[in-house]
């Protein structure tokens, strides 16, 4: 009989769909700053949202400091990019689009 993978999926994951799904202007507005920066830098913009969204429903960068610190480079370890504390967005401007430089 084969198990259930509800068991090997960390908790935070299991309900990942729902809490995007939730709020859908966030997701839009990620997707579109993922493929912004995927497109200036030569990346999927596939990964990158996986990533930023695994930063921050898994380790709180959010999407501000993801982009600040260029988390997107894949020669930084993903060891190393859960290890960034988030930023306040208030206090640091980006771009007017919030999607980095």
């Amino acid at each position: 009989m084969i198990e259930s993978n509800r068991r090997s999926v960390p908790r935070d994951l299991l309900d990942l769909p729902r809490r995007v799904a939730s709020e859908p202007r966030r997701a839009a507005k990620a997707w579109h700053c993922a493929k912004k920066v995927a497109s200036e830098n030569g990346l999927s913009p596939f990964r990158v949202f996986r990533e930023q969204i695994l930063l921050e429903k898994l380790h709180s960068v959010n999407r501000y400091s993801y982009y600040l610190y260029r988390l997107f480079d894949p020669d930084i370890p993903w060891e190393e990019k859960k290890t960034y504390l988030p930023d306040d967005e208030n206090t640091t401007p980006l771009s007017r689009s919030g999607c980095g430089r």
